[in-house]
């Protein structure tokens, strides 16, 4: 096989891997968005379950889920942001890749 096509196939390889990164990355961060719902979705869960009691009874209770699903969004959006650095990092890797691929 000559040169040139070996580099044509790099090059395809780093398109796809391109491809593929973007994908993984997009997945992280819907199912990271997904989590954060789910959390909200279980905390309106438990409120409406303890709206029915005594409020004096549940405020501790409603308080403390509230404060537990804020640190569990707040660690998935801490997770989304190290994600998206990540697939930077490896795009601009794989773009320097092509462009010494091409030269």
């Amino acid at each position: 096989m000559n040169e040139e096509k070996l580099k044509q196939i790099l090059f395809l390889l780093q398109e796809q891997n391109k491809e593929l990164l973007t994908m993984v990355m997009h997945l992280q961060v819907s199912n990271n968005e997904l989590k954060e719902q789910l959390n909200n979705d279980f905390y309106k869960v438990y409120e409406e379950l303890y709206n029915l009691k005594d409020p004096k009874e549940v405020k501790d209770f409603l308080e403390s889920k509230k404060f537990i699903v804020g640190e569990l969004n707040d660690m998935i959006g801490k997770e989304s942001t190290k994600a998206i650095e990540k697939f930077n990092e490896n795009y601009e890797i794989m773009e320097e890749n092509i462009e010494k691929i091409l030269s």
